[in-house]
């Protein structure tokens, strides 16, 4: 979803919930497959139909062409995601019966009254069900939304639904995975360490995302937690990182996760703060183009 809805809100007020997944302000419902939307006489609903692959099934009402470059795009960016986060080997990982589902409805309307979502939205997942919706001819959902979305899938069955995380985790994942913006992220990152508006890691992790407040903060702060994440896999790697996320999976709280998986570096939320700075401080400042998407 686009960065217009998301607000800075104090974490406790962030829902959080095993059936339903509330997204700037969307709330999706579990639902097991797609959301029915009623025709008119004029205009009845498509039929449904599906393309099966290896780790998705697309449920679609668009034409076919579309319906396969969603499903094409999805299964590149899962073998992408599931390698970068270093869970390739996760057993029985969306395979079979345990097949993602997207569904494509064959209009802006129809997708916008299935998913109760705003005008704005190109798209929304639920987590349990590992169900994405969105509509044929969505430019972003293929580019940015989609990558998202499944990383936030990938990454929460691998972590755990119930582990009160942090935001800046769980979203800074997601947005990395979204590669044509990385340079955007930090980016945006480095001007905020150049004019000494970077927060710092402790705020980042106080911090939660709701609606109603100013985009500008809503994109500063997904960006922020993108070049988090980035920093923590390029100075470290992905087993590590792969470690760290199990510590916090495993119920550890995040300053042991850092002490176990990073004694002698990032020990503790002040040295991961300190060498997140140093990192970006470093790195040549460029500006670039692109839109940032808070899902």
């Amino acid at each position: 979803m686009s960065a217009g809805s998301a607000v800075w809100r104090p974490r406790s007020a962030r829902a959080r919930g095993g059936g339903w997944r509330r997204l700037a302000g969307v709330t999706l419902l579990a639902s097991q497959g797609p959301l029915a939307v009623a025709g008119t006489a004029d205009s009845p609903v498509p039929d449904w139909k599906e393309l099966k692959g290896q780790h998705f099934i697309v449920q679609h009402q668009a034409d076919a062409a579309y319906a396969g470059e969603v499903a094409r795009r999805a299964e590149q960016d899962y073998d992408r995601i599931a390698r970068a986060l270093g869970i390739t080997r996760h057993g029985g990982f969306w395979l079979w019966d345990n097949r993602a589902r997207i569904s494509v409805y064959a209009t802006r309307e129809a997708y916008l009254a299935a998913a109760r979502a705003p005008d704005w939205s190109g798209g929304v997942a639920q987590y349990t069900t590992r169900t994405i919706l969105t509509f044929q001819g969505s430019d972003a959902f293929l580019n940015s939304i989609l990558p998202h979305e499944i990383t936030h899938l990938v990454f929460r069955e691998f972590i755990g639904f119930r582990q009160d995380i942090p935001l800046w985790l769980d979203e800074g994942v997601a947005q990395w995975m979204d590669a044509s913006n990385r340079g955007r992220v930090v980016a945006i990152a480095k001007q905020r360490k150049v004019e000494g508006q970077l927060a710092p890691v402790s705020a980042l992790t106080a911090a939660a995302m709701g609606r109603g407040v100013d985009a500008r903060d809503a994109v500063a702060f997904y960006a922020q937690s993108a070049s988090l994440v980035g920093f923590m896999l390029a100075a470290h790697g992905v087993a590590k990182f792969r470690e760290f996320c199990g510590h916090l999976r495993d119920q550890h709280t995040l300053e042991d996760a850092l002490r176990f998986t990073y004694p002698n570096t990032l020990r503790s939320v002040e040295a991961l703060d300190r060498a997140w700075n140093a990192y970006l401080e470093a790195k040549p400042h460029e500006q670039q183009a692109g839109r940032i998407y808070t899902h």
